[in-house]
């Protein structure tokens, strides 16, 4: 699954020519680098690896790493994009099973990888995705688990002989990696060439239909669901997360108001080119003091989708 937060461009950046500098891979018009990451609480975010390896020494990049959802939520198995100017970046948790204990500390860091991809580029499939994530959690675990290690000993100057002593496996993995990625790059080449030479087009809504069930089978489900999610390194705050569990919809609105007792009064209003099926929406909510009631309304078209009344508990 994928998911869209509802984020308006915090930064004043220059990071769009930073890469119109640098040429994009030949094998895909939309993927322009990825991040190998890893938080904790004592160190905050680090970027453990990049390619290219200018995107890891933008401080501008590490900010808006940073304010990505993926390391406020622990065990999220969904996809989250982050939109910033005409950038996405695609952001997927790394666990090595199903039942490890993630708390982000040292003991524990969260690992994950963060796509960055151009937001009017070709439409990379979900499972292409998935199935590289996949692979680095189930073959490179260990991997990345060493650089990790290698990182906090370069953020202690005491530690820098046995930094440099990582240095050669660091390399290797730094090889492996860029195989891993090279895979990636050559399976998207591979289904847009599919995709031409049987003159076909790969147009988002068909992509993300393929899964869709027969208007019968749905006919009795939600339009939208709605699941709230509290994070423990922000108590002060809730996410929500909404899923369009419909077809894809076009012009959308997401107004959002605050119930009170004789009236509600209208707090701010998301819109959407497109929200195709299956895909997340990501909502922040401010936590008080007090019982907060909210209502949604989503529309598509100026027709309503769905109205859902929220409720967030005093912290």
């Amino acid at each position: 699954m994928a998911a869209n937060t509802m984020n308006i461009d915090p930064f004043s950046t220059n990071s769009t020519e930073l890469e119109k500098s640098t040429k994009p891979h030949s094998f895909s018009s939309s993927l322009i680098g990825f991040y190998l990451c890893s938080f904790d609480t004592t160190y905050g975010l680090q970027i453990l690896y990049s390619i290219p390896t200018k995107l890891r020494k933008n401080s501008e990049e590490h900010n808006v790493l940073k304010t990505h959802y993926i390391w406020k939520v622990e065990h999220i198995p969904m996809r989250i994009d982050l939109k910033i100017s005409e950038f996405i970046y695609t952001a997927l948790q790394l666990q090595e099973s199903q039942s490890q204990d993630v708390i982000g500390t040292v003991e524990k860091p969260i690992f994950g990888i963060v796509l960055k991809i151009w937001k009017d580029g070709d439409f990379i499939h979900p499972e292409a995705l998935e199935q590289f994530r996949d692979d680095l959690q189930t073959n490179h675990w260990k991997d990345i688990e060493v650089l990790y290690k290698r990182h906090i000993l370069k953020l202690n100057p005491t530690k820098r002989r046995k930094y440099l002593q990582y240095s050669d496996k660091a390399a290797k993995i730094g090889k492996s990696l860029q195989t891993l990625w090279e895979n990636l790059g050559n399976k998207l080449t591979e289904t847009r060439i599919f995709f031409s030479s049987q003159n076909l087009s790969i147009s988002k809504s068909s992509l993300h239909s393929l899964d869709k069930k027969s208007p019968e089978k749905s006919f009795f489900k939600e339009s939208v669901t709605m699941r709230i999610l509290s994070t423990e390194e922000s108590a002060d705050e809730v996410l929500v997360i909404l899923v369009n569990q419909t077809e894809t919809l076009e012009e959308v609105k997401i107004k959002v108001s605050k119930k009170t007792e004789f009236f509600s009064e209208n707090l701010w209003e998301q819109n959407l080119e497109e929200w195709p099926t299956k895909e997340d929406l990501i909502l922040e909510f401010p936590r008080s003091s007090k019982l907060e009631s909210y209502m949604l309304k989503i529309s598509s078209k100026n027709q309503t989708v769905a109205i859902k009344s929220l409720d967030i508990e005093p912290a």
